[in-house]
């Protein structure tokens, strides 16, 4: 059992934007631990594969920084090859992009500073005498001083047991529409 400062359950958006933030306030990437299976800040809704998944926001909207609103419109203009987002409503990027994004603010960030990230899923989460314990799906367990649950959408799975035979023919099923690879 490993004793951990600060852990982060999630590697979505939230995650990522609660770690860049912490390490700007100087939080030694050190102490702090992610817990999560994915590229931290694709999580779910950035991670598709699918180019005709958007963001659903125009490309204005997505502030990290309160001080540089428009820090993922510059990036965006500079990164980004996407004629088709354009809109008369504004920019409409891929998600997979912003994705991208927030994996590269992640990567500046921590400027050549490990982070320790557990791939893994909690399981359960039982506080007492002023600490955490997170078990994992693994078995294995971690403590810790502190938790941010950041954890988003969680991962879709089927509701009931499926038969493959039952679905083999029915190409438009899929366990995880958020992936986007039945657009293909």
């Amino acid at each position: 059992m490993t004793i951990k400062d600060l852990l982060i359950i999630g590697d979505g958006f939230s995650a990522a934007v609660a770690l860049v933030h912490l390490l700007r306030q100087g939080i030694d990437s050190q102490s702090i631990s992610i817990l999560g299976k994915r590229t931290l800040g694709r999580g779910n809704a950035y991670d598709c594969v699918s180019p005709a998944f958007r963001l659903n926001v125009r490309e204005d909207l997505p502030i990290i920084f309160s001080e540089d609103p428009l820090h993922f419109a510059r990036w965006a203009k500079e990164h980004i090859n996407d004629p088709q987002a354009k809109t008369s409503a504004g920019y409409f990027y891929r998600r997979s992009d912003f994705g991208t994004y927030m994996s590269q603010l992640v990567h500046h960030q921590l400027s050549g500073r490990n982070i320790n990230q557990i791939q893994s899923e909690a399981q359960r989460i039982t506080g007492s005498d002023g600490q955490w314990r997170v078990e994992l799906k693994t078995g294995e367990r971690i403590d810790a001083k502190a938790i941010i649950l950041a954890t988003g959408n969680a991962t879709p799975t089927w509701p009931c047991t499926l038969r493959v035979e039952e679905t083999s023919n029915h190409l438009t099923l899929t366990e995880n529409p958020w992936l986007g690879d039945y657009l293909h």
